[in-house]
């Protein structure tokens, strides 16, 4: 059988079980309406079986129920009527209900109007950030580590491909009457990670340095 609306479960057991609340409150109404708001009873007592009066509730009453009980018992956030339906519809898209899902909930026709009733809390948007943070900070360690590798065997190679031919004695010699003396070379290979923190956390960007070591 497909219902129509939500569903109410109860919890057996909770004194905020709200079936055993409606249960409750149906047993207490006035026998002679039909009505299901009635007005309360002045005074009465917890144990008697009546405790509204043969009188329905106005529309007016109702609309402002929410928001007087709220100041009545002095909160600190004034509720009104759609602060219900808003609660629902946050509760049920914080807990991964897709919006096809909550609209047949509460009742909303397009998803449009559904986003007006869906707030993200505090928390959430903390946890969002720190999820972003974590994800940019990630790659930018992936992307840094795979770009340092690879600058240090491809641009190593080509730079020792272009020396490896060239006798550097040959080319300096002339500098000391007494004739070259034996060249050392040492390759120097330093990784450095961007100073612009812009470009290492987006692209990861690595400057490789060679320094040739020529003693005469």
């Amino acid at each position: 059988m497909e219902l129509v609306s939500g569903v109410m479960p109860e919890s057996p057991g909770s004194v905020y079980c709200p079936v055993a609340s409606y249960e409750n409150y149906i047993r207490r109404l006035h026998p002679s309406n039909d009505r299901l708001w009635q007005k309360p009873l002045d005074s009465f007592s917890t144990e008697a079986d009546v405790w509204y009066c043969n009188m329905p509730l106005g529309e007016k009453k109702l609309s402002t129920f929410m928001s007087e009980l709220s100041k009545k018992c002095k909160l600190s956030i004034v509720y009104t009527n759609h602060s219900i339906r808003a609660t629902g519809a946050t509760v049920l898209s914080q807990n991964m209900y897709g919006s096809a899902q909550i609209m047949a909930v509460t009742g909303h026709k397009s998803v449009q109007s559904l986003t007006t009733y869906q707030r993200v809390d505090t928390n959430e948007k903390i946890k969002m950030g720190k999820t972003i943070s974590d994800n940019l900070v990630q790659r930018a360690v992936i992307a840094s580590n795979h770009t340092c590798n690879r600058s240090k065997s491809d641009d190593s190679g080509s730079f020792m491909e272009q020396i490896q031919d060239i006798d550097i004695g040959d080319i300096l010699g002339d500098f000391d009457d007494n004739g070259p003396k034996p060249i050392q070379y040492r390759q120097t290979t330093t990784c450095m990670q961007s100073t612009k923190p812009q470009s290492q956390i987006f692209y990861g960007n690595v400057t490789v340095i060679h320094n040739l070591t020529i003693n005469k």
